[in-house]
């Protein structure tokens, strides 16, 4: 059954980038080289903790000839956006009788860059300010004390007696 593990090779092919929380489509491209045929073979990725595999197991391709090959496809759910890189893909073979199983890490390795996850902007934050009726106000040049109110907050020592809003506590 050991010997079934040796002479397997794995092509992923994924999408490049994608949106947080996106579902993408994942292809796992075995291959059997090597004089024996592949009995009961089974591939599945070496996933980062942010990255789920949706649905069962991977599918178990019965039988790989030498020379000949099989694809498995997977859907993969993002959650949490960065770029994460896809390694090896583990293959999983069993002997003819069922009694036990072997794995091996295949070499192939793929990079996914997960996007933050794209919002639309309301119109009116899209016109500015002047369709309004108000003059655009550079807020990064404003200093010192305003006048204008923020909030309420719990009186903290140090804080200026003239800076409490009388009408609102």
């Amino acid at each position: 059954g050991r010997l079934l593990t040796i002479g397997l090779t794995c092509e992923r092919t994924a999408p490049n980038s994608c949106s947080e929380g996106q579902q993408i489509k994942v292809t796992l491209k075995i291959t059997a080289s090597g004089p024996l045929p592949k009995f009961y073979v089974r591939a599945a990725d070496q996933l980062p903790r942010w990255l789920k595999a949706v649905g069962d197991l991977p599918p178990l391709v019965i039988q790989l000839l030498p020379g000949e090959s099989s694809i498995v496809q997977y859907d993969l759910q993002t959650a949490k956006r960065g770029v994460y890189l896809l390694n090896a893909a583990t293959i999983t073979t069993t002997d003819p009788l069922g009694f036990y199983s072997f794995k091996r890490a295949v070499p192939c390795s793929t990079e996914l860059v997960i996007y933050p996850k794209v919002l639309q902007v309301r119109e009116v934050f899209s016109r500015g300010a002047g369709a309004w009726g108000r003059e655009y106000q550079d807020e990064g040049r404003t200093h010192g004390n305003g006048l204008d109110f923020y909030g309420v907050r719990e009186y903290r020592q140090g804080d200026e007696l003239r800076r409490v809003h009388w009408r609102t506590t």
